[in-house]
């Protein structure tokens, strides 16, 4: 295939759960498709994103709306299931993605958005303003891994974090 220089090299668009699968197999779950469905995946309000380039899914998140069991009044949003292939690693792709699904979760009512980043991923949360609640944890089946529990506020929530304000008032 040849491209002339206004054929777009990469896209980013709404994907369905299904085409995030064997990328998220790929990178995050040691090639095991079966383990790809997450908690979420098929509700209404789930955001599944992807980058896609002439060969096909090259970068991937989930976005879905899951409240906080320290903070249930928060509205929250859950950032998951990111994977980005290790080919156009650097490029930016998961920066976009995350930035996509942060805009996505403040125009639905989210004040904040989270994630479970390993340790490999921790650098790359807090270079996007995300910060880390404690302790690492391992998750039900993930015992071979360690997480970081990550949070970003956003909208109102954003602005008062960083000037002191309580945007409850």
């Amino acid at each position: 295939m040849l491209t002339t220089p206004r054929d777009p090299l990469f896209t980013i668009a709404s994907i369905d759960a299904a085409q995030t699968h064997p990328l998220r197999a790929a990178i995050l779950l040691n090639g095991d498709l079966n383990a790809c469905e997450l908690a979420g995946d098929h509700a209404p309000t789930t955001l599944h994103v992807g980058v896609r380039d002439p060969s096909g899914i090259v970068a991937v998140a989930s976005l879905c709306e899951e409240t906080r069991d320290d903070d249930p009044a928060r509205p929250a949003w859950r950032l998951r299931g990111m994977a980005v292939h290790p080919d156009v690693r650097g490029m930016g792709f998961g920066r976009v993605l995350v930035q996509v699904c942060l805009r996505h979760a403040e125009a639905n009512g989210a004040a904040l958005v989270w994630c479970t980043a390993r340790e490999v991923a921790y650098r790359f949360y807090e270079k996007l303003g995300f910060t880390a609640d404690g302790a690492l944890v391992t998750m039900p089946g993930r015992t071979d891994t360690a997480f970081h529990v990550m949070r970003r506020y956003v909208g109102r929530m954003a602005s008062a974090s960083r000037d002191g304000s309580n945007p409850l008032k």
